[in-house]
């Protein structure tokens, strides 16, 4: 298998074991999760720490969000979109938070030795994931008091708020509750000043 190919498809077989249990597995259980020999790990990584910082890398990659995003349905009515971005967007928050508070709670968080993304390219990431969201507002934008991409800015916040383990009380989570206060606001009657 060619060197790329396999660190795929050890970060394929570590991300469940992290999220199981942080960063206090081994080698030897990673290589077994693998169906490989131990020694294969480090053919293509130099170390434990290596491994473990690929794969939370993986886990934010944005590129498997977009690639959902991009799917979606686009003549399905405005309302049933956004609760599919929402849907989204909420499992990618709950799953990438519980792989950190696993990792954290092991103590393996703090010592990963991977290149943390610079402002530059987490803000890179950002626009991309609020352009892919855009595209899914857009042939609708004609009804919205915003901007498709103001829009998406709001409903990626709003998902991210209801979703995430350390910000939402869990009152409101359900993506179509969320998607209908975002359309049609809070109250029962329109505006009354």
């Amino acid at each position: 298998m060619p060197p790329e190919e396999r660190r795929r498809s050890l970060i394929a077989a570590t991300l469940p074991l992290l999220r199981e249990r942080g960063g206090q597995i081994s080698t030897a259980e990673i290589a077994r999760a693998a169906g490989v020999a131990e020694g294969t790990i480090f053919r293509v990584f130099e170390s434990k720490d290596e491994l473990l910082g690929e794969c939370v890398a993986h886990a934010m990659d944005p590129a498997p969000l977009i690639a959902d995003l991009a799917v979606i349905d686009c003549s399905a009515g405005l309302e049933r979109r956004l609760v599919e971005v929402v849907r989204l967007w909420q499992a990618r928050v709950l799953e990438i938070s519980g792989l950190m508070a696993a990792m954290y709670a092991t103590g393996a968080g703090p010592s990963l030795k991977h290149r943390p993304h610079s402002r530059a390219e987490h803000q890179a990431h950002s626009d991309r994931l609020v352009a892919a969201i855009a595209e899914v507002i857009e042939p609708d934008a004609d009804q919205l008091t915003l901007s498709a991409a103001e829009a998406a800015s709001l409903v990626r916040s709003m998902a991210f708020a209801t979703s995430h383990p350390m910000i939402s009380d869990h009152a409101v989570t359900d993506p179509e509750l969320v998607v209908r206060i975002l359309l049609h606001g809070m109250t029962s009657q329109g505006p009354s000043c």
